[in-house]
């Protein structure tokens, strides 16, 4: 497994660095994608099945919210997911706990993030597609920032 590289690479390097590092890290993080499939669906599945029994628009909105109950623990582990893939990439070793620690430490400010910027995500949907994507665009940069140079939220807007 390759190390992370800092100098230019060809997109032959790139995209075999990205090849590696996608099959060491399948290896490792499988159950905690598959759980996180299912997990992030099961709102899904529950309306659509409401949906089609002709449940009222109050036990659907109930299902919204509950689902929103779900959103700390796919923030922990799409951070869980994303943060192995950094330690395979730097060929670090951490063990589950100083992981562990390490997100719940970050958990509130991950998810302050996400909601934030689903919400500005939102906000430039409904003016226009443009500004939606723009934004979307501009944010997939919030976990890494948090998570491994210890920004603020603020500071991760604006860096992002």
């Amino acid at each position: 497994m390759y190390a992370f590289k800092t100098k230019t690479q060809s997109v032959s390097e790139i995209i075999t660095s990205g090849f590696y590092l996608y099959w060491a890290g399948i290896k490792v993080i499988w159950i905690w994608s598959f759980v996180l499939t299912i997990l992030s669906s099961i709102p899904s599945w529950v309306l659509v099945y409401l949906m089609k029994r002709h449940y009222g628009t109050k036990v659907l909105l109930m299902v919204d919210l509950l689902s929103l109950l779900l959103i700390p623990i796919i923030v922990y582990m799409v951070a869980y997911i994303f943060y192995q893939f950094y330690l395979l990439g730097t060929k670090t070793q951490k063990n589950f706990s100083a992981v562990n620690a390490i997100l719940l430490k970050k958990l509130p400010l991950l998810i302050g993030a996400l909601v934030l910027s689903l919400v500005m995500i939102w906000v430039g949907l409904l003016l226009l597609i443009l500004p939606g994507i723009f934004i979307s665009v501009m944010t997939v940069f919030i976990t890494p920032l948090i998570l491994l140079d210890d920004h603020a939220l603020i500071d991760t807007f604006k860096t992002s």
